[in-house]
């Protein structure tokens, strides 16, 4: 028998449900079908709408480790219009003498009904009730912690089933999934991390919940809502992003692009490129199981196929992942979001403020939490394709700075000194993780640590000097591994040479040979640019020019 009900998939076993909040379980059903939830010692019910909606609120719960089991529920399994179809009791009674027709009647009835008990009433198993925590970005959130540099020591490490992590089902356009059910999991399931599949874990976030599981104690689950090559325009609402006549830019250029498309190439160049993909993954997955990795491997595979042909079935079309992923996730409880995106936005860096303050607001607004936590990761260094020296990314790794400065209840971890010259995808993953867990324990859960590195405040300039000075010193400030570097300053000529820095107590003060009089300091403004201004305490400074907008 067909039905509507359904549970929302991020309904699953090894869920973690967020502690001390009220839980919105949701779904679909037929109209007017009444829907029971029971949880410990909570039941609750609420009636399908309609629009074949249901949505139950429960009571908030304390942290515990103890599993749990949730029972959904619809009345239909208990109505006795659904016993049996009409139609089949008719034609039994007309097929067969009456007697046979009751046993048979009372057979099929007891048949059917245990099948729709079965399909009409969900156990959801092994919950936990702890912190929980989206993952959210582009390929440096989505990096599996199996392709990290330290990914055998960490790996084999990794028991800890007080965490858990759920993929939202990657679909790249509204209907993909109708189209090609098969391609998508029927029923994906929340992986305890276990040495077995943690390696499946993103990176950054993987170490990001082992150290709010250490700190708190309590279990941590991630939901994992990343895909490579996205910029922050494709994870939200067209409403948003057709907000403010600049970002507006990202839909009017997809229209555009929309409107001269020749579809019947674009089809033939999808199919192309999918195959061109599979290949590319078939000789990687063998050359991994052959034991090939490192420069072996990077020469045998070249560079991944890249980028997709641009259309509506494209996963990078504004707006498009906001639909197929994050609406999917919405109201799951959850106690914030970590975040890691912005490569895929640079050639529109000077934007990115705007831009990423509509998507958390968007996020916010949805969530109905408007001072949702957002812990974000500012970009790292990266040598663009033999363009070191430019200084697009280091005009959006401003705009990220300025976001976590004036957006509220937002922090940024700084990854300078986690890059690579060749690679966008650098394999040094821990320390980021580590990073946000520091600026979660700090700013969301009151914690007494220091979580960020210095941060420039204000120059003073004093003859042949200029003196700067900085938040979150500290331990106070030091030049990790040698003399301090990265820094450059330009006089009244606005050339920009060279600078020495020094340490003078918690300040820097920086010159240069000749220069009587500095106007203006930069500090790791290039593409790439190896700095090592750190506090005492680990952390690196976020790189700055003090001639800013």
């Amino acid at each position: 028998m067909e039905t509507k009900f359904s549970v929302a998939k991020i309904f699953s076993n090894n869920m973690v449900l967020q502690r001390d909040v009220a839980i919105p379980v949701w779904g679909n059903a037929e109209p007017g079908d009444k829907i029971t939830v029971c949880l410990d010692r909570q039941e609750k019910t609420a009636t399908a709408g309609n629009d074949s909606k249901w949505m139950i609120t429960l009571d908030p719960i304390p942290a515990s480790c103890e599993p749990r089991k949730m029972t959904i529920s619809s009345s239909i399994s208990q109505s006795p219009d659904h016993q049996i179809p009409q139609s089949l009791n008719h034609q039994i009674s007309q097929s067969l003498n009456h007697q046979i027709s009751q046993s048979l009647n009372h057979q099929i009835s007891q048949s059917l009904n245990h099948q729709i008990s079965q399909s009409l009433n969900h156990q959801i198993l092994n919950i936990l009730v702890g912190e929980v925590w989206i993952a959210g970005g582009q390929s440096n959130m989505q990096f599996a912690l199996s392709d990290t540099e330290d990914a055998k020591e960490v790996i084999s490490k990794a028991d800890h089933p007080g965490i858990r992590c759920y993929q939202v089902p990657q679909i790249p356009y509204v209907g993909a999934d109708l189209e090609n059910p098969s391609a998508y999991p029927a029923k994906p399931e929340w992986n305890v991390c276990t040495p077995e599949n943690a390696g499946k874990y993103p990176a950054v976030a993987y170490h990001f919940a082992e150290r709010i599981h250490k700190a708190l104690k309590v279990p941590v689950g991630i939901v994992s809502c990343s895909w490579g090559g996205t910029s922050a325009s494709s994870w939200m609402s067209e409403k948003y992003l057709s907000s403010d006549k600049d970002i507006k830019v990202y839909l009017d250029e997809y229209q555009t692009l929309i409107a001269g498309i020749d579809m019947e190439k674009y089809e033939s160049d999808r199919i192309a490129y999918s195959a061109a993909v599979e290949r590319f993954v078939k000789i990687k997955e063998k050359a991994i199981s052959e034991n090939v990795a490192g420069t072996a491997l990077n020469e045998l595979l070249g560079p991944y196929p890249w980028p997709p042909p641009a259309g509506p079935k494209n996963f990078q079309t504004p707006c498009g992942l906001y639909h197929t992923m994050v609406e999917k996730i919405v109201p799951y409880a959850v106690k914030g979001v970590i975040f890691y995106q912005g490569e895929s936005d640079v050639d529109k860096g000077a934007l990115y403020e705007k831009l990423f303050g509509r998507m958390i607001q968007n996020w916010r607004d949805d969530w109905k939490n408007p001072n949702m936590p957002f812990l974000f990761t500012q970009i790292t260094t990266y040598g663009c394709d033999g363009k070191p020296d430019n200084d697009d990314w280091a005009i959006l790794r401003e705009q990220q700075l300025f976001a976590s400065r004036n957006i509220p209840n937002t922090a940024m971890a700084v990854s300078i000194d986690c890059g690579d010259m060749i690679d966008i995808h650098p394999k040094n993953k821990r320390p980021l993780g580590e990073r946000l867990s520091l600026l979660a324990r700090a700013k969301v859960y009151g914690q007494d640590i220091e979580c960020s590195g210095p941060g420039f405040r204000e120059m003073k300039l004093k003859g042949d000097k200029a003196l700067l000075y900085f938040d979150h010193v500290g331990k106070g400030l030091m030049a990790k591994g040698g003399a301090l570097k990265g820094f450059k300053v330009c006089g009244a000529d606005k050339v920009f040479v060279d600078a020495r820095a020094e340490i003078k107590g918690d300040t820097v003060e920086v010159s240069s040979s000749g220069m009587k009089a500095p106007k203006t300091v930069r500090y790791g403004w290039a593409n790439y640019s190896e700095i090592n201004l750190f506090n005492k305490d680990g952390l690196p400074a976020s790189p700055f020019r003090t001639d800013g907008p």
